[in-house]
Formats: structure tokens, sequence, C-alpha cells
């Protein structure tokens, strides 16, 4: 009894590796699974939650979708995982949208948990994956292109609204550990922390392909929008169009809605991955492409939200420029072919498993979740 009570309580001083749990959740990102992976790298017992998931991935390892489909089950569930939870978990990694509970109110947070968790001395750790923090106004005020320039529906897909974003930001600083951002997400959230770049990927899933030597057309460009209206892909295909007119022979081909072990293996097919080109900062696709040896070409508004920005092999491209990148591209075997050199090496340096160890293990000393130690 009185272990479990500790265990409930948290403990007062950093502990070692090794004697907490921590859990990733509950928003089904497939980010989420390498994240708790690396953090395994430091001796941290980590597992990962969901309530739902999405056709990208399914390896979570408490997956309760299919028992969330019952209505019933739904609503009363989370009630039951949560005292599950703070009696077995010291630190808890959200995104901003949500935590176990549901949220009945203005906020995208619930109430009752911050202060549950608060109480039993946990540890959150609140993260963005954009659409829980991005407003419209916000977005506007970024310049000529962004993620709403061809959104059909405001409020759906992201916060949208400035006061109900305030609310639920003005909440979790007050009851989170840290909140963490990165890329444009940290444009929406003043004070965040925008250190972690918190997109690792396992490497030995993602082997290195390279681009292939042989150059004989077409060129083969690989687009994954998860949303074609957030992702620019009307100036994708218009641009591959062009090309096309100027007699470059380029083939475009669109992934959507596959798993993501069959979009890898697409993408090892491609002799460059057009990303996006609204939203002004890359996804985890471009993470993956890199990882596999590919040129990648995405919008990035600010060259410094990228943890080197020297260093990062991404090529720039608006709509404005984008079909004279990809021209640049398609006729240029040798640059396509360092560029996935080049991105390996990025990949490597930033988002392996060790490298984003290393940047938690920081966190976690800044915040007493750990003490001091040698680096891992």
């Amino acid at each position: 009894m009185r272990a479990w009570l500790r265990r409930l309580l948290g403990a007062t001083d950093a502990p070692r590796p090794g004697t907490f749990r921590s859990l990733w959740g509950t928003t089904p990102i497939i980010s989420i699974c390498s994240t708790s992976k690396a953090e395994s790298l430091l001796g941290i017992t980590s597992h990962t939650l969901v309530f739902s998931r999405y056709f990208v991935t399914g390896a979570f390892h408490y997956d309760l979708s299919r028992y969330c489909r019952n209505r019933l089950l739904k609503a009363l569930i989370p009630f039951l995982v949560l005292p599950w939870a703070l009696s077995r978990y010291r630190v808890f990694h959200f995104f901003a949208d949500r935590g176990i509970l549901p949220s009945w109110s203005g906020h995208r947070f619930n109430r009752l948990e911050l202060l549950l968790l608060r109480l039993l001395r946990k540890k959150l750790f609140v993260y963005t994956y954009g659409g829980d923090v991005r407003t419209r106004q916000a977005t506007l005020a970024l310049g000529r292109y962004h993620c709403c320039l061809h959104c059909p529906e405001v409020g759906r897909y992201c916060v949208c609204d400035e006061g109900r974003q305030s609310r639920n930001l003005k909440l979790l600083r007050r009851y989170a550990t840290a909140i963490l951002a990165m890329g444009d997400m940290a444009e929406y959230t003043p004070g965040s922390d925008n250190s972690l770049f918190f997109w690792p990927i396992d490497l030995a899933r993602v082997p290195y392909v390279g681009v292939r030597a042989d150059d004989s057309p077409p060129i083969r460009v690989v687009h994954a929008p998860n949303h074609r209206h957030f992702k620019g892909t009307e100036y994708l295909v218009a641009a591959v169009e062009r090309l096309r007119r100027e007699g470059i022979p380029v083939e475009l081909r669109c992934i959507e809605r596959v798993p993501n072990e069959q979009a890898i293996a697409l993408y090892a097919e491609a002799d460059v991955v057009a990303e996006q080109f609204l939203i002004g900062w890359h996804g985890y696709t471009a993470i993956e492409a890199m990882a596999l040896g590919k040129p990648v070409v995405a919008y990035i508004r600010k060259p410094d939200y990228h943890p080197a920005a020297a260093e990062c092999p991404i090529v720039n491209a608006n709509p404005d420029d984008l079909a004279d990148v990809l021209r640049s591209l398609a006729t240029d075997g040798a640059r396509r072919r360092a560029l996935g050199e080049q991105g390996r090496a990025y990949v490597e340096r930033h988002y392996s498993l060790e490298a984003f160890s290393r940047r938690l293990q920081a966190l976690y000393v800044r915040h007493g979740v750990l003490a001091p130690g040698p680096p891992s």
C-alpha cells in the first residue's frame, strides 16, 4: 500500500532513469511512437496510449480505439483510464488539444485532469502538432502563403478562434511543466520551449536508399498530402504541368490515405519528395524522405525554424518559384544525389532516436524530472 501511494503521489526528488514510467498520448500521431521509443533509450519505461487512430499507424502500446466505437464505452473509458494512468505513470506527454479526459468547456484541455496531475505532483509536458494551436488571425498575419489560404471550413481543422486558443494556453501555462513547439507552431505559442524538435525517427525502420544513379526520364516527384488544401497540392500540380509543357519529363505521384509503411516504400521510389508549399514548415514526411536519402522540396517561412538552419538540405520553394525549383532538380541528377546524402546525414544528426533522447534528457534535467548526470 505504501509503495502504491508513493507511486501515485510521485517522488519529491528527481529520480534516476528506470525508476519511473512515462506516458505519451492521446492524439494518435505517429511521432509519439518514436518519441516513446527514444525515451526508452534513457532507461525509462515509456508507453503510448490512444483512444482513436488514423489509417497511418496502429503501432501504439495501448490502442483503445476498438472499444471506443461504442458511444457509451467511449464516454466511460477515459474515466477508467485516468486513475490507472495516475497510479502507474509519473510523467505525461500530451498535445494541446486533449489529455485523457474529454473537455466540456471552451478549453481544449480538461481542468479536472490538470488539477489531478498537479495535486499528485505529476510532470506534464504539452506538445503542439499544428491544428491544436493555429488560429486564423495569427495565421493571416504570417504573410502571403499560409494554412488559411484555401481552407474550406473555418474551425474544422484547427482551433481558429483566438479566444478559445488563448484560454486553453492560459490554462496549460498554469498547470503544465512545459509547453513545447517547433517550426511555425512556435508562432502561436509565445514563451514555449522550441528546442526539443520532437519528431524523431527510427533510422533502422527507414534505411538509406539514396537517389538512383540512372537519370533516365521521367523524374518521379512524390507528394503525400493528408489535406491538399493545406499542402498547396494545386500549385505542385500546376508546376509539374508547366514543366511537361516545356518538354521536361516529370511524373507526379500523390500518396493519400495509405499506411505509413506503404507510404515509406513509395517515397523510396521517388527522385524528389515534394512536401508542402503553404504552411511554412515541413512535416514528418520530410524527415522520412530525408532519412531515405531523397531530396525534399518544401516552403520554409523562416530558416531559424530549423535546429541548425545552415545545415538543413530541404530546398525552399513557395508557389511563386516552385516550377523553377523543380526544373533545377529535374535536370540535375548530381544535385539530387548530393541533397539525398546531405538529408540522411542531417536526420542522423538532428532527428535520430539518439539525438532526440539527448535533448529529452536535457529537458528532463531542466525541469527536475531527472537528476543531472552524464549524457546518455
